[in-house]
């Protein structure tokens, strides 16, 4: 046996070294416990600590980041209070708020791990966006990175995110009324991983406008396409511009002229799964007010020859449609007045062109004068747009 071959015995030189450095290490790891102990909370209070937070939330904002006071401990994790993000304009959308506080827990012992898991806590949270019709305003220095982004690195899972007593005010420029969500409380889970973010909603419930409503589901965004489902129920939420232009949308008979108007609350549910652009589903809308000076019941006053029919008032609205693809399908949406019921069965593209069949009843039928009685009961076909309604006599 060559006797040059080092073997552990005590003469050896390389034996020797491997216990030094094995001691020190003991040594240096008893010495670091008490620093890393007490020395991360101490070094979080510090202004050193506060910017480098601060910087961190800025590249998720896309703009500057305020934090009052920045704290933590081992029992319950990183806590931030008063954290306010400067208004930020991208493409005629600004974007600010506050939070009261954010808790951030990890879970200590996956911070090693292939992935970190933590709970996060924010405390009365207010957002505000304002839409501007000049859209040509300067735009944010930094664009907001989303959340897989600011994880590439290392997968992250928020197994319990949580919201209470959010906010959100949705206003703009060419706006009468902004949009309001209060009381919002979210319990939900985020799983980041190569750039893909998995958000699972458990519950979520607000007040809309002094109506009330609750969501639950799960989206997915991967290179920037976004995917999911989502359940929703709403009840008595007052109407206002933005659920106007919503409505428009979705039923062509409540596109209204510059003198109309489209009042009231809306109460159901709505069902959506699929990717943007490509989504499928069905809702059912009530929508209980009054509306007026619809373009498509102007369109059956030109035929008819009766201008009364334009002013018509509808005081109760039942949607009842299903989306394929961004095609929107209704199956025996009503209209309803005084007077009588209106039906409307057919379908809305994607770019807005609408192809409609309305059919009155008897009782709105005789409120009508003219030529076109025989077709406003079988059945009057529209083409064209919301904004646009031609009827097309057969």
């Amino acid at each position: 046996m060559d006797r040059n071959v080092c073997a552990p015995k005590k003469g050896c030189f390389v034996w020797r070294m491997t216990k030094r450095v094995v001691k020190l290490g003991v040594v240096l790891t008893i010495l670091a416990i008490p620093t890393v102990f007490f020395g991360l909370p101490i070094a979080a209070k510090t202004e050193w600590g506060r910017a480098k937070v601060e910087r961190a939330l800025e590249r998720v904002a896309g703009g500057p980041v305020h934090v009052e006071k920045v704290e933590f401990s081992w029992k319950t994790g990183l806590t931030l209070t008063n954290v306010r993000a400067d208004a930020v304009r991208r493409d005629g959308v600004e974007t600010s708020g506050t939070v009261r506080e954010i808790v951030v827990a990890p879970r200590l012992k996956t911070l090693f791990c292939k992935t970190t898991k933590a709970n996060v806590t924010l405390r009365r949270p207010n957002v505000a966006i304002m839409t501007y019709a000049d859209s040509a305003a300067p735009a944010a220095a930094n664009p907001p990175a989303v959340l897989g982004r600011c994880c590439a690195k290392k997968p992250l899972s928020v197994e319990s995110l949580r919201i209470e007593d959010g906010s959100i005010t949705y206003d703009g420029d060419a706006m009468t009324e902004p949009l309001i969500v209060s009381d919002l409380k979210l319990n939900g889970a985020v799983r980041a991983k190569n750039g893909e973010v998995d958000f699972e909603i458990r519950s979520l419930t607000a007040k809309v406008n002094g109506g009330d409503a609750a969501m639950s589901g799960a989206v997915s965004v991967v290179s920037r396409k976004t995917k999911g489902r989502i359940e929703a129920t709403i009840e008595g939420v007052v109407v206002t511009d933005t659920i106007v232009r919503g409505l428009e949308r979705l039923v062509p008979a409540l596109h209204v002229m510059p003198q109309g108007y489209v009042t009231g609350r809306v109460s159901g549910s709505l069902a959506l799964e699929g990717a943007c652009g490509e989504l499928t589903g069905r809702g059912e809308l009530t929508l209980d007010g009054k509306v007026s000076g619809s373009r498509m019941m102007q369109a059956v006053a030109d035929v008819t020859q009766d201008s009364r029919v334009a002013g018509l008032e509808f005081q109760k609205v039942l949607i009842r449609a299903r989306l394929d693809a961004g095609v929107i399908s209704h199956t025996n949406t009503e209209l309803r007045s005084e007077k009588g019921a209106a039906r409307l069965t057919g379908t809305v593209a994607r770019d807005g062109a609408i192809e409609m069949i309305l059919v009155c009843d008897h009782d709105l039928v005789h409120e009508f004068a003219g030529k076109a009685e025989a077709h406003l009961i079988e059945g009057l076909r529209f083409t064209g747009t919301a904004a646009s309604p031609q009827p097309v006599m057969e």
